[in-house]
């Protein structure tokens, strides 16, 4: 990730315009946050204590996929900072080298009701999906990862091989698919999910993704999984066995059109492949969950704290959990929570100023979780 490290890093006033940014705030103390506003993105840059001096890097839940970006705003708070660089961890990269690694809101916001949508959640070397872009150009293929890398490796690729139909998302796919609006997409492909056998809860395969997947769906659409683990596909079966309107099809050790390189090892191994393929029956209902994430009401900043200082709300549906929080130079405040869905919670940010409060650097998905956690959030606040 770009960083900087410089001595003598010193927390300034906002707002404070600087070379086309503008830091818009900025806490105290040798771990902060400042927010900064660049090439129409808002996000968060910070810096800690090192023993060479102090790293200013840039938030990875809110780090803009423009590289040259984030490298401009870490120079430009070097400076604000009145700081000397001491070392320099900053890529070369062209403006538009991930210009199709997109914030999950942005992408939902320009999504074509129109446009033929392939998902592949956890795509790992990203072969399968490079193939179906090659083998399917009328489709937008949408990878959904948490590993950054791996989508910068997949989008590198595909770039290098002219192919303009692949988009990625750095996400929880769980989180992400409850947020599309119903009958988006044509297939959804989870390969060689991680089995969890010791933590089920973090499968990618649980009740509410399938019954999500099956609403996100078109008629006659896809689910399909594709494992090594006779065990990881019982589980699946069973979690569909209930399902009216779906039709199954399980099949054993059936060639794949391209192997990834895990895939190519388990067989050298002569180890069972599995594929189960779930076809959507049904036309699927508009999901019903519109909530506007808004604060009605104005709080002080020491209310606030008070309130929000120590809150875990945690229940079978969803989480809100305070993780940190910081004083704002000039007065507000900043908190980091753990929200929404318990199997797949994010990291969402909400910032109190001037007696007003709003999420930081735009609302949660439209998730049922999401707006259960929002909710709970208010009664704790305005209590």
């Amino acid at each position: 990730m770009p960083h900087l490290i410089v001595q003598r890093f010193t927390p300034f006033n906002t707002p404070l315009g600087e070379n086309g940014a503008v830091f818009t705030f900025c806490s105290g103390g040798d771990e902060g946050i400042c927010g900064v506003e660049m090439a129409d993105r808002k996000f968060l840059l910070r810096w800690f204590r090192h023993e060479k001096g102090t790293i200013l890097k840039a938030d990875k839940t809110t780090r803009p996929p423009l590289l040259n970006v984030v490298k401009h705003a870490l120079s430009l708070l070097a400076a604000a900072g009145r700081s000397t660089v001491v070392s320099r961890g900053l890529e070369d990269a062209g403006m538009d080298m991930y210009q199709a690694l997109f914030e999950p809101n942005i992408f939902l916001g320009n999504l074509s009701p129109d446009q033929r949508l392939w998902i592949e959640a956890g795509f790992g070397s990203g072969r399968n999906m490079l193939h179906n872009a090659k083998t399917h150009p009328d489709m937008l293929h949408l990878g959904i990862e948490l590993h950054r890398p791996s989508a910068e490796q997949l989008l590198n690729r595909a770039k290098r091989e002219k192919l303009n139909n692949v988009a990625v998302i750095i996400s929880d796919a769980r989180a992400f698919i409850s947020a599309l609006g119903s009958g988006s997409a044509e297939k959804i492909i989870v390969h060689f999910p991680i089995p969890w056998d010791e933590s089920p809860k973090r499968r990618v395969f649980t009740d509410s993704f399938v019954a999500q997947s099956l609403r996100v769906l078109k008629k006659d659409g896809v689910l399909e999984l594709r494992t090594d683990n006779e065990f990881y596909l019982q589980y699946a079966q069973d979690l569909l066995k209930d399902i009216k309107e779906i039709k199954i099809e399980s099949r054993k050790n059936a060639e794949a059109a391209v192997s990834s390189k895990y895939e190519d090892r388990w067989k050298r191994e002569s180890r069972d492949i599995y594929d189960l393929v779930v076809t959507n029956l049904s036309e699927s209902e508009a999901a019903g969950v519109r909530c506007d994430f808004s604060f009605k009401k104005t709080v002080s900043d020491e209310t606030a704290i008070e309130r929000l200082s120590n809150v875990s709300i945690i229940n079978e549906r969803f989480i809100v959990k305070t993780r940190h929080l910081w004083r704002l130079l000039g007065g507000g405040v900043f908190f980091q929570l753990v929200f929404g869905a318990i199997e797949s919670p994010s990291a969402i940010f909400l910032l109190i100023r001037k007696k007003r409060a709003e999420y930081y650097p735009h609302n949660p998905l439209q998730t049922e979780q999401n707006s259960l956690s929002h909710e709970a959030l208010l009664e704790v606040l305005y209590a």
